[in-house]
Protein backbone atom coordinates (compact mmCIF):
# COMPACT_ATOMS: atom_id res chain seq x y z
CA UNK A 1 0.00 0.00 0.00
CA UNK A 2 3.42 2.53 0.74
CA UNK A 3 4.47 2.06 -2.99
CA UNK A 4 0.40 3.58 -4.12
CA UNK A 5 2.07 6.74 -3.28
CA UNK A 6 4.94 8.19 -5.55
CA UNK A 7 6.16 10.31 -2.15
CA UNK A 8 7.24 6.92 -0.45
CA UNK A 9 9.44 5.79 -3.84
CA UNK A 10 12.63 7.00 -2.52
CA UNK A 11 11.95 4.71 0.76
CA UNK A 12 13.30 2.26 -1.51
CA UNK A 13 16.96 3.49 -0.44
CA UNK A 14 16.48 2.97 2.87
CA UNK A 15 17.56 -0.17 3.51
CA UNK A 16 20.66 0.28 1.35
CA UNK A 17 21.06 3.88 3.10
CA UNK A 18 21.56 2.24 6.50
CA UNK A 19 23.99 -0.12 5.36
CA UNK A 20 25.60 3.00 4.08
CA UNK A 21 25.43 4.95 7.06
CA UNK A 22 25.92 3.04 9.73
CA UNK A 23 28.61 0.80 8.19
CA UNK A 24 28.40 -3.59 8.05
CA UNK A 25 29.92 -6.22 6.12
CA UNK A 26 30.19 -7.05 2.16
CA UNK A 27 27.31 -9.95 3.21
CA UNK A 28 24.86 -7.07 4.92
CA UNK A 29 24.95 -5.02 1.63
CA UNK A 30 23.82 -7.92 -0.21
CA UNK A 31 21.21 -8.73 2.02
CA UNK A 32 19.99 -5.24 1.49
CA UNK A 33 19.56 -5.33 -1.62
CA UNK A 34 18.04 -8.58 -1.86
CA UNK A 35 15.41 -7.78 0.50
CA UNK A 36 15.15 -4.27 -1.17
CA UNK A 37 14.46 -6.19 -4.77
CA UNK A 38 10.61 -7.29 -4.14
CA UNK A 39 9.83 -3.53 -3.50
CA UNK A 40 11.78 -2.20 -6.31
CA UNK A 41 9.86 -4.81 -8.20
CA UNK A 42 6.84 -2.98 -6.79
CA UNK A 43 8.04 0.25 -7.76
CA UNK A 44 8.66 -0.75 -11.43
CA UNK A 45 4.69 -1.89 -11.92
CA UNK A 46 3.94 1.48 -10.24
CA UNK A 47 5.82 3.20 -13.06
CA UNK A 48 4.40 1.23 -15.70
CA UNK A 49 0.53 1.30 -14.74
CA UNK A 50 1.33 5.28 -13.74
CA UNK A 51 2.54 6.16 -17.15
CA UNK A 52 -0.80 5.08 -18.26
CA UNK A 53 -2.88 6.37 -15.42
CA UNK A 54 -0.65 8.79 -14.33
CA UNK A 55 -2.08 12.42 -12.80
CA UNK A 56 -1.09 15.17 -15.92
CA UNK A 57 1.27 17.75 -14.94
CA UNK A 58 2.65 20.88 -16.14
CA UNK A 59 5.45 20.60 -19.15
CA UNK A 60 9.12 20.29 -18.49
CA UNK A 61 9.49 22.72 -21.28
CA UNK A 62 7.56 25.39 -19.48
CA UNK A 63 9.80 26.23 -17.11
CA UNK A 64 13.66 27.48 -17.08
CA UNK A 65 16.01 25.81 -14.80
CA UNK A 66 16.05 29.05 -12.57
CA UNK A 67 12.64 28.65 -12.09
CA UNK A 68 12.85 25.15 -10.95
CA UNK A 69 15.32 26.84 -8.48
CA UNK A 70 13.33 29.05 -7.46
CA UNK A 71 10.62 26.70 -6.94
CA UNK A 72 12.47 24.36 -5.01
CA UNK A 73 13.66 26.66 -2.76
CA UNK A 74 9.78 28.07 -1.46
CA UNK A 75 8.91 24.63 -1.42
CA UNK A 76 11.95 23.71 0.86
CA UNK A 77 10.94 27.00 3.18
CA UNK A 78 7.51 26.05 3.18
CA UNK A 79 8.13 22.84 4.86
CA UNK A 80 10.66 23.71 7.25
CA UNK A 81 8.05 26.42 8.72
CA UNK A 82 5.53 23.72 8.59
CA UNK A 83 7.99 20.98 10.34
CA UNK A 84 9.80 23.73 12.86
CA UNK A 85 6.51 26.15 14.02
CA UNK A 86 3.60 25.53 12.40
CA UNK A 87 0.41 28.15 11.52
CA UNK A 88 -3.31 27.94 10.32
CA UNK A 89 -2.05 29.47 7.29
CA UNK A 90 0.96 26.50 6.70
CA UNK A 91 -1.96 23.79 7.78
CA UNK A 92 -4.29 25.14 4.92
CA UNK A 93 -1.82 25.83 2.45
CA UNK A 94 -1.84 23.66 -1.29
CA UNK A 95 0.10 25.75 -3.62
CA UNK A 96 2.97 28.40 -3.83
CA UNK A 97 0.98 31.48 -5.02
CA UNK A 98 0.96 33.11 -1.71
CA UNK A 99 4.76 32.70 -0.90
CA UNK A 100 5.24 33.92 -4.17
CA UNK A 101 3.87 36.97 -3.00
CA UNK A 102 6.20 37.40 -0.44
CA UNK A 103 8.93 37.79 -2.99
CA UNK A 104 12.22 37.06 -2.03
CA UNK A 105 11.09 35.87 1.99
CA UNK A 106 10.75 32.34 1.30
CA UNK A 107 14.35 32.30 -0.55
CA UNK A 108 15.97 33.55 2.91
CA UNK A 109 14.23 30.70 4.45
CA UNK A 110 14.90 28.28 1.84
CA UNK A 111 18.33 28.62 1.05
CA UNK A 112 19.95 28.31 5.03
CA UNK A 113 17.42 25.43 5.68
CA UNK A 114 19.05 23.68 2.53
CA UNK A 115 22.86 24.84 4.06
CA UNK A 116 21.57 23.42 7.73
CA UNK A 117 21.08 19.93 6.34
CA UNK A 118 24.41 20.07 4.33
CA UNK A 119 25.97 20.90 7.87
CA UNK A 120 24.10 18.23 9.81
CA UNK A 121 25.01 15.33 6.79
CA UNK A 122 28.75 16.29 7.40
CA UNK A 123 28.98 16.49 11.13
CA UNK A 124 26.67 13.78 11.84
CA UNK A 125 28.71 12.02 9.46
CA UNK A 126 31.52 12.10 11.70
CA UNK A 127 29.73 12.09 14.88
CA UNK A 128 26.64 9.47 14.72
CA UNK A 129 26.16 7.50 11.73
CA UNK A 130 23.01 6.05 13.19
CA UNK A 131 22.01 9.53 13.19
CA UNK A 132 22.95 10.02 10.10
CA UNK A 133 20.56 7.02 8.58
CA UNK A 134 17.97 9.09 10.36
CA UNK A 135 18.27 12.51 8.68
CA UNK A 136 18.93 10.71 5.12
CA UNK A 137 15.68 9.08 5.80
CA UNK A 138 13.90 11.97 6.47
CA UNK A 139 15.01 13.55 3.53
CA UNK A 140 14.84 10.95 0.98
CA UNK A 141 10.97 11.02 1.95
CA UNK A 142 10.75 14.38 0.86
CA UNK A 143 12.86 14.82 -2.44
CA UNK A 144 9.85 13.33 -4.59
CA UNK A 145 7.82 16.48 -3.20
CA UNK A 146 10.48 19.22 -2.96
CA UNK A 147 9.34 21.46 -6.77
CA UNK A 148 12.38 20.34 -8.41
CA UNK A 149 10.37 18.48 -11.05
CA UNK A 150 6.75 19.67 -11.09
CA UNK A 151 4.42 17.83 -9.05
CA UNK A 152 0.77 16.71 -10.90
CA UNK A 153 -1.57 17.97 -8.27
CA UNK A 154 -1.32 20.71 -5.70
CA UNK A 155 2.57 22.04 -5.74
CA UNK A 156 2.69 21.40 -1.40
CA UNK A 157 0.51 20.08 1.25
CA UNK A 158 0.86 19.45 4.65
CA UNK A 159 0.05 15.69 4.89
CA UNK A 160 3.58 15.17 2.51
CA UNK A 161 5.51 15.98 5.45
CA UNK A 162 3.59 13.32 7.80
CA UNK A 163 6.76 10.49 7.01
CA UNK A 164 9.11 13.26 6.98
CA UNK A 165 8.20 14.10 10.48
CA UNK A 166 8.84 11.05 11.87
CA UNK A 167 12.08 10.93 11.57
CA UNK A 168 12.85 14.43 12.34
CA UNK A 169 10.77 13.16 15.68
CA UNK A 170 13.92 10.76 16.43
CA UNK A 171 16.06 13.58 15.96
CA UNK A 172 14.44 16.15 18.11
CA UNK A 173 14.55 13.46 20.74
CA UNK A 174 18.69 12.62 20.31
CA UNK A 175 18.58 16.04 20.49
CA UNK A 176 16.91 16.71 23.72
CA UNK A 177 18.86 13.57 25.53
CA UNK A 178 22.04 15.28 24.46
CA UNK A 179 24.30 16.14 27.97
CA UNK A 180 25.13 18.91 28.53
CA UNK A 181 24.33 22.93 30.67
CA UNK A 182 21.16 23.73 28.34
CA UNK A 183 19.13 20.78 28.69
CA UNK A 184 15.81 22.60 30.31
CA UNK A 185 16.25 25.36 28.00
CA UNK A 186 16.29 22.27 25.24
CA UNK A 187 12.75 21.14 27.13
CA UNK A 188 11.36 23.98 26.81
CA UNK A 189 11.95 24.91 23.26
CA UNK A 190 10.31 21.76 22.00
CA UNK A 191 7.65 21.75 24.64
CA UNK A 192 6.33 24.86 23.43
CA UNK A 193 6.37 23.31 20.03
CA UNK A 194 4.34 20.82 21.40
CA UNK A 195 1.89 22.80 23.12
CA UNK A 196 1.33 25.05 20.52
CA UNK A 197 0.73 21.88 17.68
CA UNK A 198 -1.54 20.20 19.75
CA UNK A 199 -3.67 23.14 20.10
CA UNK A 200 -3.23 23.82 16.47
CA UNK A 201 -4.61 20.30 15.87
CA UNK A 202 -7.65 20.39 17.89
CA UNK A 203 -8.88 23.79 16.19
CA UNK A 204 -8.09 21.99 12.68
CA UNK A 205 -9.80 19.42 13.41
CA UNK A 206 -12.99 21.47 14.04
CA UNK A 207 -13.10 22.76 10.48
CA UNK A 208 -13.74 19.49 9.33
CA UNK A 209 -17.41 18.99 10.63
CA UNK A 210 -18.20 20.06 7.20
CA UNK A 211 -16.58 20.08 3.76
CA UNK A 212 -17.49 23.42 3.06
CA UNK A 213 -16.30 24.85 6.01
CA UNK A 214 -13.04 22.88 5.33
CA UNK A 215 -12.46 24.60 1.34
CA UNK A 216 -13.54 28.00 3.23
CA UNK A 217 -10.47 27.74 5.40
CA UNK A 218 -8.14 26.51 2.97
CA UNK A 219 -9.85 29.56 0.52
CA UNK A 220 -8.98 32.01 3.41
CA UNK A 221 -5.29 30.83 4.13
CA UNK A 222 -4.63 30.31 0.65
CA UNK A 223 -6.76 32.46 -1.81
CA UNK A 224 -4.59 31.58 -4.69
CA UNK A 225 -5.33 27.99 -4.69
CA UNK A 226 -7.24 26.90 -7.45
CA UNK A 227 -8.19 23.18 -6.73
CA UNK A 228 -9.98 24.44 -3.49
CA UNK A 229 -11.84 27.08 -4.82
CA UNK A 230 -13.26 24.73 -7.53
CA UNK A 231 -13.82 22.23 -4.95
CA UNK A 232 -15.27 24.44 -2.10
CA UNK A 233 -17.93 25.39 -5.22
CA UNK A 234 -18.48 21.59 -5.93
CA UNK A 235 -18.94 20.98 -1.82
CA UNK A 236 -21.89 23.86 -2.10
CA UNK A 237 -23.59 22.22 -4.86
CA UNK A 238 -23.60 18.85 -2.68
CA UNK A 239 -24.73 20.81 0.28
CA UNK A 240 -27.60 22.09 -2.10
CA UNK A 241 -26.15 25.83 -1.61
CA UNK A 242 -26.03 25.56 -5.52
CA UNK A 243 -27.05 29.62 -5.88
CA UNK A 244 -23.50 30.23 -3.49
CA UNK A 245 -21.59 28.54 -5.93
CA UNK A 246 -21.42 31.32 -8.78
CA UNK A 247 -18.74 32.93 -7.00
CA UNK A 248 -16.23 30.05 -6.19
CA UNK A 249 -16.60 28.51 -9.92
CA UNK A 250 -16.31 32.30 -12.03
CA UNK A 251 -13.12 32.84 -9.19
CA UNK A 252 -11.60 29.42 -10.39
CA UNK A 253 -12.15 30.94 -13.99
CA UNK A 254 -10.56 33.98 -12.91
CA UNK A 255 -7.23 32.35 -11.86
CA UNK A 256 -6.97 29.98 -14.64
CA UNK A 257 -7.09 32.64 -17.32
CA UNK A 258 -5.24 35.51 -14.80
CA UNK A 259 -8.59 37.58 -15.59
CA UNK A 260 -12.04 37.95 -17.30
CA UNK A 261 -11.18 37.49 -20.46
CA UNK A 262 -12.98 33.63 -20.38
CA UNK A 263 -16.42 35.82 -20.73
CA UNK A 264 -15.61 37.46 -23.86
CA UNK A 265 -16.74 35.22 -26.74
CA UNK A 266 -14.08 32.76 -28.46
CA UNK A 267 -11.08 34.05 -25.76
CA UNK A 268 -11.14 30.86 -23.26
CA UNK A 269 -10.76 28.70 -26.54
CA UNK A 270 -7.73 30.95 -27.85
CA UNK A 271 -5.98 31.33 -24.68
CA UNK A 272 -6.58 27.23 -24.06
CA UNK A 273 -5.05 26.44 -26.85
CA UNK A 274 -2.22 29.16 -27.39
CA UNK A 275 -1.23 30.28 -23.87
CA UNK A 276 1.01 27.47 -22.53
CA UNK A 277 0.80 29.10 -18.99
CA UNK A 278 -3.20 28.70 -18.85
CA UNK A 279 -3.30 25.41 -20.02
CA UNK A 280 -0.61 24.25 -17.08
CA UNK A 281 -2.57 25.45 -14.72
CA UNK A 282 -5.15 23.60 -15.47
CA UNK A 283 -3.23 20.54 -16.01
CA UNK A 284 -1.66 20.98 -12.54
CA UNK A 285 -5.28 21.94 -10.91
CA UNK A 286 -7.30 19.15 -12.81
CA UNK A 287 -6.34 16.17 -10.83
CA UNK A 288 -7.48 13.95 -13.52
CA UNK A 289 -5.55 12.85 -16.48
CA UNK A 290 -7.99 14.99 -19.39
CA UNK A 291 -7.36 17.34 -22.03
CA UNK A 292 -7.42 20.79 -20.19
CA UNK A 293 -9.95 22.02 -22.53
CA UNK A 294 -12.62 18.87 -20.79
CA UNK A 295 -12.47 19.72 -17.06
CA UNK A 296 -12.58 23.91 -17.92
CA UNK A 297 -15.32 22.87 -20.35
CA UNK A 298 -16.87 20.48 -17.00
CA UNK A 299 -16.25 23.82 -14.45
CA UNK A 300 -18.31 26.09 -17.23
CA UNK A 301 -21.21 23.52 -17.06
CA UNK A 302 -21.09 23.93 -13.29
CA UNK A 303 -20.91 27.62 -13.54
CA UNK A 304 -23.85 27.73 -15.94
CA UNK A 305 -26.13 25.24 -13.54
CA UNK A 306 -24.97 27.54 -10.19
CA UNK A 307 -26.25 30.90 -11.95
CA UNK A 308 -29.76 28.94 -13.17
CA UNK A 309 -30.05 28.81 -9.66
CA UNK A 310 -29.31 32.31 -8.95
CA UNK A 311 -32.29 32.66 -12.07
CA UNK A 312 -29.30 34.42 -13.93
CA UNK A 313 -30.19 32.97 -17.22
CA UNK A 314 -28.32 34.81 -19.47
CA UNK A 315 -25.25 34.29 -17.63
CA UNK A 316 -25.91 30.34 -17.64
CA UNK A 317 -26.37 30.42 -21.12
CA UNK A 318 -23.60 32.22 -21.40
CA UNK A 319 -21.74 29.90 -19.14
CA UNK A 320 -23.23 26.66 -21.01
CA UNK A 321 -22.15 28.12 -24.62
CA UNK A 322 -18.05 28.62 -23.21
CA UNK A 323 -18.36 24.86 -22.60
CA UNK A 324 -19.83 23.95 -25.98
CA UNK A 325 -17.49 25.99 -27.67
CA UNK A 326 -14.47 24.13 -25.82
CA UNK A 327 -16.22 20.50 -25.89
CA UNK A 328 -18.76 20.28 -28.48
CA UNK A 329 -19.54 16.96 -27.60
CA UNK A 330 -19.04 16.50 -24.65
CA UNK A 331 -22.21 14.99 -23.15
CA UNK A 332 -21.97 16.87 -20.15
CA UNK A 333 -21.70 20.28 -21.63
CA UNK A 334 -24.70 19.35 -23.87
CA UNK A 335 -26.79 18.38 -21.37
CA UNK A 336 -25.71 21.85 -19.30
CA UNK A 337 -26.52 23.71 -22.53
CA UNK A 338 -30.12 21.74 -22.96
CA UNK A 339 -31.20 22.45 -19.37
CA UNK A 340 -30.57 26.21 -19.88
CA UNK A 341 -31.97 26.76 -23.00
CA UNK A 342 -35.13 24.59 -21.37
CA UNK A 343 -35.39 27.34 -18.28
CA UNK A 344 -35.28 30.04 -20.74
CA UNK A 345 -38.26 28.85 -22.61
CA UNK A 346 -36.58 27.75 -25.99
CA UNK A 347 -37.92 23.86 -25.75
CA UNK A 348 -37.23 23.25 -29.50
CA UNK A 349 -33.51 24.40 -29.36
CA UNK A 350 -33.25 22.53 -25.63
CA UNK A 351 -34.37 18.88 -27.14
CA UNK A 352 -31.86 19.27 -29.85
CA UNK A 353 -28.73 19.51 -27.42
CA UNK A 354 -30.52 17.08 -24.85
CA UNK A 355 -31.38 14.47 -27.64
CA UNK A 356 -28.00 15.00 -28.92
CA UNK A 357 -26.29 14.00 -25.56
CA UNK A 358 -28.44 11.16 -24.98
CA UNK A 359 -27.31 9.87 -28.52
CA UNK A 360 -23.89 10.31 -26.75
CA UNK A 361 -24.29 8.74 -23.36
CA UNK A 362 -27.73 7.53 -23.04
CA UNK A 363 -26.88 6.08 -19.31
CA UNK A 364 -27.00 9.75 -18.25
CA UNK A 365 -29.89 10.23 -15.67
CA UNK A 366 -30.46 14.01 -16.01
CA UNK A 367 -30.05 13.88 -19.79
CA UNK A 368 -33.78 11.67 -19.38
CA UNK A 369 -34.46 14.17 -16.69
CA UNK A 370 -34.71 16.97 -18.18
CA UNK A 371 -35.71 15.60 -22.19
CA UNK A 372 -38.87 14.19 -20.20
CA UNK A 373 -39.22 18.06 -19.06
CA UNK A 374 -38.94 19.65 -22.18
CA UNK A 375 -41.60 17.09 -23.97
CA UNK A 376 -44.01 17.74 -21.29
CA UNK A 377 -43.32 21.61 -21.97
CA UNK A 378 -43.66 21.00 -25.47
CA UNK A 379 -47.13 18.33 -25.21
CA UNK A 380 -45.27 15.39 -26.30
CA UNK A 381 -46.57 13.39 -23.81
CA UNK A 382 -46.01 9.90 -24.51
CA UNK A 383 -42.16 10.34 -25.07
CA UNK A 384 -41.80 12.90 -21.76
CA UNK A 385 -43.45 9.29 -19.99
CA UNK A 386 -40.79 7.03 -21.48
CA UNK A 387 -37.98 9.79 -20.78
CA UNK A 388 -39.35 9.46 -16.95
CA UNK A 389 -39.57 5.76 -17.07
CA UNK A 390 -35.81 5.99 -18.01
CA UNK A 391 -34.77 8.28 -15.74
CA UNK A 392 -36.16 6.51 -12.97
CA UNK A 393 -34.77 3.10 -14.39
CA UNK A 394 -30.87 4.54 -14.29
CA UNK A 395 -31.90 6.15 -10.76
CA UNK A 396 -32.63 2.50 -9.32
CA UNK A 397 -29.24 1.37 -11.10
CA UNK A 398 -31.31 -1.44 -13.72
Amino acid sequence: AVFTKEQALPALLLVPAAVLCVGGSDRSARIALKATAPFAMIAAAYFAVASKVMLPHASLAAYTPGEHADTALRTIAYYACLLLFPTPAAMHTLGLGSLQELAALPLLLGIPAVATCGWCLIRLWRADRHLLFVLVAALLCFLPVLGFVPLPFLQVAPYRAAMSGAFLAILAGAWLARPGPRVMLRIGALAVVAVWSCLLTVWGATKYRSEVELFQTICRYDPTCIPARFVLGECLVRAERRAEAVGPFEETLDMIYGSGIWRQPGFAFRDLAQNEEVRNRVLQSQGTRNRASVWVARLATALAYARTNRENLDGAKQAAELALSLEPSDPEALTGHGYVLGRRGEFAAAVLQLERSRSIDPRSFWTHQYLSSVYEALGRGEEAAQERAEAERLRAGK
